[in-house]
């Protein structure tokens, strides 16, 4: 099943409009701008768009990247910010085209042998700074943080 395939479906059965994916999207947003400053930032696996609204809020020039039609539309919904259908492993925007890169819990919805695809585009894209937010399990009970300067 590809990646589209399975987050449309997981997207079908979500029928909030907003993800369950952290209890505070504007908590998190304050976090990273304090961690990645409000320049350009692209958030991978952006779901249905409460993390790039929050980041916009706050100043930021973001981006979301997400594989699921499904989770995009919605996202359109939300706000005019700029989200885009694309497998995160590969997305299209130039090298060096993003201040910072975020994926929140995202990454491990990927087939392990996937994970280092995402991880190198994201260093790709960025000009300086990768955060990941990641999940110990995919229903997000325990959650780890890990921010890499190329």
């Amino acid at each position: 099943m590809s990646y589209a395939t399975r987050g449309d479906d997981y997207w079908s059965r979500t029928v909030d409009a907003v993800s369950p994916r952290c209890s505070s999207q504007a908590s998190l947003a304050m976090q990273i701008i304090a961690l990645c400053g409000s320049g350009s930032i692209l958030e991978l696996g952006c779901g249905t768009g409460e993390l790039v609204h929050e980041l916009a809020l706050r100043g930021a020039t973001v981006v979301g990247v997400d594989a699921s039609c499904r989770a995009i539309a919605r996202a359109a919904d939300r706000s005019s910010i700029r989200c885009v259908v694309a497998d995160m492993r590969s997305t299209p925007f130039g090298d060096a085209s993003f201040d910072a890169v975020i994926a929140v819990h995202s990454v491990e919805w990927l087939d392990e042998r996937h994970v280092t695809d995402a991880i190198a585009e994201m260093f790709r894209v960025s000009r300086g700074l990768a955060c990941l937010w990641i999940a110990a399990d995919q229903g997000g009970a325990a959650h780890h943080h890990a921010t890499v300067r190329p």
